[in-house]
């Protein structure tokens, strides 16, 4: 006499996850043991380096400091991009030192927003959402765009961490 067995199957549902929550920036963390795929750009002294000095979350962030009147950044080639949408770049941001001046600007392919260095809090992290329409071009559906994170300085030294950069819908 055979034995009948019955096979258990069981269905988990899954969480579907819309293309909107989809990060289109790597290690926005930046808890990779480099930069990489961030590009570090300088135009003047000043250093950019990972710290594992009070991160926003996880082990690190980077910290970048421009000497007075100089500027430097980071930028990344995002992933495929749609066009004639709006795309939100969020981020987290504190200062180093109390007397920094300057600008930070987020910059998505041609369009970019400078945010006064005053209004970033001293100490203390600080979250900004940043809308970018990304624009038809032609017939393309899809495009790439260059993310970028520049510290101006002005009179003073701009010292500031940031960590936890997202680009999505």
């Amino acid at each position: 006499m055979s034995k009948k067995y019955k096979s258990k199957t069981s269905l988990t549902k899954s969480k579907k996850i819309k293309i909107s929550q989809v990060n289109r920036i790597r290690n926005g963390g930046f808890e990779n043991s480099t930069l990489s795929p961030w590009i570090p750009r300088g135009g003047g002294p000043g250093q950019i380096l990972l710290t594992t000095t009070n991160p926003h979350s996880g082990l690190q962030a980077v910290r970048i400091a421009a000497l007075p009147n100089q500027n430097l950044s980071i930028t990344q080639r995002t992933l495929l991009l749609r066009t004639g949408r709006i795309y939100q770049v969020d981020f987290w941001v504190r200062r180093i030192t109390a007397a920094t001046t300057g600008f930070l600007r987020i910059r998505l392919g041609p369009l970019f927003l400078n945010l006064p260095i005053e209004l970033i809090p001293l100490s203390t992290y600080r979250q900004f959402t940043i809308g970018f329409s990304v624009p038809r071009s032609g017939g393309l559906r899809f495009v790439t765009r260059e993310l970028e994170v520049r510290v101006i300085s002005t009179t003073n030294l701009t010292d500031i961490v940031i960590d936890d950069v997202s680009l999505s819908l």
